[in-house]
């Protein structure tokens, strides 16, 4: 808000040059606006007075009339001032509450995004988790179901080894019963054809 500061400002005498004027460099009141702070001083040019009204009130009641058309005119401006700034603050103080509650929407916006887009993460990694958990227990069965395959193929290697190390041991048992025969009968033959030998020498 604006504080106003009312400076009278001194009226020059007036002085007829001619009938039905006034000098206006003698009958004028300067009043400008001049600005320091906080503080406003209005002033304002009267530029002449009519001069059968200067005849009416007198010189003396000129200046009063003058000095009284002053103060109302600085009343107005500063009360023109006030309002205009006491418009200008509410619609200053309306256009900052509207920023506020943009502001605050915003706000409230971004949050619930960012609280999507962090659901939407967690959910991604938990789905990435789960399918990187159930790729490993896949390869973890595929693993052990190959390893099983594997230690079922060498129980048969085992047994196909073992039933060749019997089918040998069963020919080197018949070999040796055969051989056993063989030399058994080339027994019998030598004491047969011996015993022939010694038959036929007995014979004159």
């Amino acid at each position: 808000m604006f504080y106003v500061q009312i400076k009278k400002v001194s009226v020059f005498p007036f002085f007829r040059n001619a009938p039905g004027t006034v000098s206006s460099k003698q009958a004028k009141t300067k009043l400008a606006i001049l600005r320091t702070g906080n503080t406003i001083m209005v002033m304002d040019f009267i530029q002449k007075v009519p001069r059968k009204l200067e005849e009416v009130l007198g010189a003396e009641g000129v200046d009063q009339f003058v000095d009284f058309l002053n103060s109302a005119f600085i009343a107005s401006r500063a009360q023109i001032l006030e309002t205009s700034s006491d418009r200008f603050e509410r619609h200053l103080s309306t256009e900052i509450a509207k920023l506020k509650v943009e502001f605050v929407a915003f706000k409230t916006e971004m949050k619930n995004e960012f609280l999507e887009f962090k659901i939407q993460i967690q959910a991604e990694n938990a789905k990435f988790r789960s399918e990187i958990r159930t790729d490993i227990a896949d390869f973890k069965a595929e693993i052990r179901k190959e390893l099983k395959e594997l230690r079922e193929s060498n129980v048969e290697i085992f047994k196909s080894i073992a039933n060749i190390h019997k089918a040998i041991a069963d020919i080197h048992k018949t070999i040796a019963v055969q051989t056993r025969w063989m030399f058994g009968a080339v027994l019998g033959s030598v004491g047969l054809v011996l015993a022939i030998e010694k038959i036929l020498h007995s014979f004159p």
